[in-house]
């Protein structure tokens, strides 16, 4: 690997410090492995041999039907009870993830590793309630951002509730209009959200709970994140956070819907599932090239699974505000009859397009994903 240079922080992803020329990267970020970028991939640990999702689950049935379980993405907290709290996607009634615009409910699960498997504990929101971020308020209350206003329960607010205890009973809270609401509090305790509503809108409030928020800005991503190839790449699912500098960060799913089968010269390899951006201020960001993780994971004994898609991206971080977790909705469909990601839908620029996977009837099968990180 080699060293990235660099002239001052923003060099280094805003992940690190420039010292001497050359970037020191905060864990359990690194440098890219060509040293085009600082500070620009997540460090992540082999899984052990024997992992197993933390919530759904692969199944031996490409009938959705036939699987217990399909979850999606969510994110996890540590609660006071010194337990970990995942708020997921789940598909009612066992569809997959097919049925997720009528179909999903907002699932709370508890384990005592978050490399375990979560533990169902009852339902937060009833279907609709799709994409839950969850995160904890200066005031220690709990906070469940989502999209779908969870069938008319508790108010049914289309962008937050909140609640006291894990458990409940939830609260609905007024926001912006907000697709995927991404949340974050800077170290100020102003609350940002980011929406993806024709581009990723910013917006900030002090005070979430009396439901006034303004408008920030709106993320002008750079050429290679979409630019003349931009019916082809797409941006989707904000995760937002600080850092313990003070500085915003942003990663997001990236997908080319030429990715897929038949294998297409144009098409971006690996398969392109993740971004990060990074800002000093919350207003003028600055975007990587290199992917910060791959759909892919390696196990302890050496082999490697590949995905079709890696996305809903959240973090978990230690009481010191370092990211110890990556938490992922992933799509474990790979290798068709004749490769990567054939059986799978058709989109703009590939007949099998490997980032709808996981919606094609009859594969639309779809668990939570836990990753360690090297921090």
């Amino acid at each position: 690997m080699l060293a990235a240079i660099c002239t001052a922080d923003l060099d280094c992803s805003l992940n690190g410090v420039c010292v001497g020329g050359a970037c020191k990267c905060d864990r359990p970020w690194t440098d890219s492995a060509d040293g085009s970028e600082g500070c620009s991939v997540l460090d992540i640990l082999p899984h052990p041999n024997d992992y197993v999702p933390a919530y759904g689950g692969p199944r031996t049935s490409t009938s959705y039907h036939k699987q217990n379980l399909t979850s999606w993405g969510g994110n996890i907290l540590l609660g006071d009870d010194g337990k970990y709290h995942l708020w997921v996607s789940a598909m009612d009634g066992g569809g997959g993830l097919g049925v997720w615009t009528h179909g999903s409910r907002i699932d709370h699960a508890v384990a005592d590793d978050p490399m375990g498997v979560f533990e169902l504990v009852d339902t937060a929101l009833p279907k609709e309630a799709h994409n839950a971020s969850p995160l904890r308020a200066p005031n220690n209350s709990y906070l469940l951002f989502h999209i779908g206003n969870s069938g008319g329960a508790a108010g049914g607010s289309g962008f937050a509730h909140h609640s006291q205890r894990p458990e409940g009973p939830w609260l609905p809270l007024t926001g912006p209009g907000c697709n995927n609401p991404a949340p974050m509090f800077a170290k100020n305790g102003t609350a940002y959200v980011g929406c993806k509503d024709g581009g990723f809108r910013v917006y900030r409030s002090d005070d979430v709970f009396g439901g006034e928020w303004e408008f920030v800005t709106t993320m002008a991503f750079p050429p290679a994140w979409g630019g003349d190839a931009k019916e082809y790449l797409k941006n989707e699912d904000p995760y937002l956070w600080a850092d313990r500098r003070g500085h915003f960060h942003m990663i997001a799913h990236r997908y080319d819907y030429r990715d897929g089968f038949p294998p297409n010269p144009n098409e971006t390899m690996p398969v392109l599932v993740s971004g990060h951006g990074y800002s000093t201020d919350g207003l003028d960001w600055h975007f990587n090239s290199v992917q910060p993780y791959e759909a892919k994971i390696t196990f302890a004994n050496g082999t490697v699974q590949q995905f079709s898609t890696w996305e809903r991206p959240h973090l978990l971080f230690d009481k010191s505000g370092v990211p110890t977790h990556l938490v992922n909705g992933v799509q474990p469909y790979w290798m068709g009859p004749r490769g990567p990601c054939d059986g799978c839908d058709a989109r703009p620029g590939s007949a099998h397009s490997c980032v709808v996977c996981k919606s094609s009837p009859g594969i639309d099968y779809t668990y939570t994903l836990v990753s360690r990180l090297n921090s």
